[in-house]
């Protein structure tokens, strides 16, 4: 064979071939760009599982009101409270309890001297006497007609005086024993054994904590939601609702 048709001969098949590598990248790239579009950027990696065994706790929930509480401070006091004092001047005997004490309704708390009332008593029980006994004589002489209908009045009203007065006088006698009014804790004392108790002048307080009020400085901006009956929850700085 002649060396230029083995050239030639071969240049032709280099070409077949350079024209068969193209074709297979071309076939390639269009290949991958059909990919491509059918198949969503990020969409080759599958996400992961979720792990299994995931425990799921369901609620029943009801309707109900929504309700706000506000916190205020306050100061808790007794809603009663008996201020003991004595209605005549007298010097103090006795003073039976101490500021913590317990006591109830009744209970003497405070014994004063009673040697003076007790002389204004025995007086008055003597001149109670006397006009009772003038009366009655009045009365037998009224009906033997020894004397007038006015004489017998005027000593029915002397007898009503000395009666009015011997019960004061009693009263008196039965104030130098001081008694509580009420059931409740000796809260104040301010008196001792000894001294004089004046008209007016506290010497000890009792206070029922039985029945509290509770009194509040709340803010103007939400006094017109608080209305009578509203449930109010109380803590004492020492503990307990």
């Amino acid at each position: 064979m002649n060396p230029y048709d083995e050239r030639g001969y071969s240049m032709e098949i280099l070409k077949k071939a350079n024209v068969l590598i193209w074709i297979a990248l071309l076939l390639t790239g269009l290949g991958f760009l059909g990919y491509r579009l059918a198949v969503p950027s990020g969409a080759q990696q599958k996400p992961p599982a979720p792990p299994s065994g995931i425990t799921v706790t369901v609620y029943r929930v009801k309707p109900r009101t929504w309700e706000i509480w506000r916190s205020f401070y306050g100061t808790v006091r007794s809603a009663q409270v008996q201020r003991v004092n004595s209605h005549t001047r007298e010097v103090i005997e006795e003073i039976n309890v101490e500021v913590g004490d317990t006591v109830k309704k009744g209970d003497v708390l405070i014994s004063l001297a009673k040697e003076s009332q007790a002389a204004v008593l025995s007086a008055r029980r003597a001149a109670y006497e006397d006009a009772k006994s003038r009366y009655e004589s009045l009365q037998k002489l009224f009906k033997a007609g020894g004397t007038s209908k006015q004489e017998l009045d005027r000593a029915n009203v002397q007898l009503k005086d000395e009666s009015a007065k011997l019960r004061d006088a009693r009263t008196t006698v039965s104030r130098t024993q001081i008694r509580s009014a009420l059931n409740g804790i000796v809260v104040r004392r301010s008196a001792e054994k000894g001294e004089f108790a004046e008209p007016g002048r506290e010497l000890l307080a009792v206070a029922d904590f039985d029945r509290r009020e509770v009194e509040m400085l709340i803010s103007p901006t939400i006094r017109g939601l608080i209305v009578p009956g509203m449930d109010v929850m109380v803590k004492a700085p020492w503990g307990g609702e």
